[in-house]
């Protein structure tokens, strides 16, 4: 089978779920052909780095005025990505065209978007789907050339059912992470692996994504918190915030309680060897420390789909929302009470994460033949797969 994959890199999380669909595809479908493509890159370099870039701006220099946009484009009248995506969407035919998919994979509502605008034209004919990145779907998802629709949660499947998508198109399946993140491991041995404390209280704090200052404010309130514990701290590739650590670390004297590491490659690991995840509400971030039964406390939800995320870990009991003046107050609070930590830790592991890409495998493969079906209309049918008939009543939660 040949697999085409688009995303678009406004957001980390759109580019690893693409990333994570295509390890699986490659590692669990013998033979198959699997392309991830940027598709704002693949439309034009300026256009990629207006879109990503006016993105990064609003997101982290005017959060109230990207949720007055977020809501406003929440309107069925609005139609700003359809008129962008009917410019651009030629360049991308090309690609299709070349590399000739069975099954054609969005990770963003611009490329959804845009190979829709190809569909609606009969240049291309191939199934389409759209995975859904956050836990709340926005409007720019919903168009009628999708076949289906791979979203993370019931609650997310209302909202797009009330949209107007057919309900027999959405499937709960939740958000496709890499298998790494399933792997079990003994979290004393990776805390001594990584030079912590065995047995020790371990907070993780994610902290490339926010500013400078504020991040100055959210260590010394960490800083201030009574109970025992150790911290460790990832800057990413964000060096300015890596320098401002090692120097905040030196001047507190915390270098026996706080690890600063700058980039590394072992998240999933650093994840499974703590108790407790500090970080902005990403719905890939949440996805992965959920594969990892890691409790979450978020900070600085950006208005729109970072709020949904944050309300669905409040909503499920899996996470709490953090406030500058209240950070370590309920840090300490989560630390001082691990009966707390346990029962977010249990809801957590209530979310079935691992056989995401085992089901999408099962819904491409159908899709596929119900085209090829098409094509071939006096062609025997086969039946749809179980699990698959199943799909409006599960969910991936238990019900226990």
């Amino acid at each position: 089978m040949r697999i085409l994959i688009f995303f678009a890199a406004t957001g980390g999380g759109h580019r690893r779920t693409a990333g994570a669909l295509e390890s699986y595809f490659h590692n669990h479908m013998p033979g198959a052909q699997v392309q991830a493509v940027d598709s704002l890159k693949a439309v034009h370099m300026m256009v990629d780095k207006m879109i990503c870039g006016s993105y990064h701006f609003m997101a982290t220099k005017a959060p109230r005025a990207y949720g007055v946009l977020y809501k406003q484009t929440q309107k069925p009248s609005a139609d700003v990505v359809p008129c962008l995506s009917s410019i651009c969407c030629r360049k991308l035919l090309p690609i299709i065209q070349d590399f000739q998919p069975d099954v054609i994979f969005t990770c963003h509502p611009f490329a959804g978007e845009m190979v829709s605008q190809l569909k609606r034209r009969g240049k291309i004919h191939q199934p389409l789907v759209a995975v859904v990145t956050d836990y709340g779907a926005h409007r720019s998802y919903v168009t009628d050339q999708v076949n289906a629709y791979v979203v993370p949660s019931m609650e997310c499947a209302d909202m797009l059912s009330d949209m107007g998508v057919p309900r027999q198109k959405i499937y709960p399946f939740g958000i496709p992470v890499y298998e790494t993140f399933f792997h079990s491991r003994s979290r004393g041995e990776l805390q001594k692996a990584f030079g912590l404390q065995p047995g020790r209280k371990t907070v993780l704090l994610m902290a490339g994504s926010f500013g400078v200052t504020q991040i100055q404010s959210i260590y010394q309130s960490l800083m201030d918190i009574r109970e025992d514990f150790q911290m460790v701290v990832i800057t990413g590739k964000n060096k300015k915030m890596y320098e401002t650590f090692h120097k905040m670390i030196e001047r507190s004297g915390a270098q026996s309680r706080v690890k600063l590491v700058f980039f590394t490659t072992e998240v999933e690991k650093y994840m499974q060897a703590s108790d407790l995840l500090i970080t902005k509400p990403g719905g890939l971030t949440i996805s992965e420390a959920l594969a990892c039964r890691l409790p979450l406390a978020v900070f600085d939800a950006i208005p729109g789909q970072e709020e949904d995320n944050a309300q669905f870990l409040v909503d499920h009991g899996m996470g709490v929302r953090l406030e500058n003046e209240q950070c370590g107050k309920v840090v300490g609070d989560l630390l001082a009470h691990p009966e707390t930590l346990q029962r977010m830790q249990e809801a957590c592991g209530q979310v079935d994460l691992a056989h995401t890409c085992e089901k999408i495998v099962a819904l491409i493969e159908e899709l596929v033949q119900q085209e090829r079906e098409e094509s071939a209309p006096m062609e025997k049918k086969r039946p749809m797969l179980h699990f698959i008939k199943k799909r409006r009543t599960d969910t991936i939660h238990s019900t226990d």
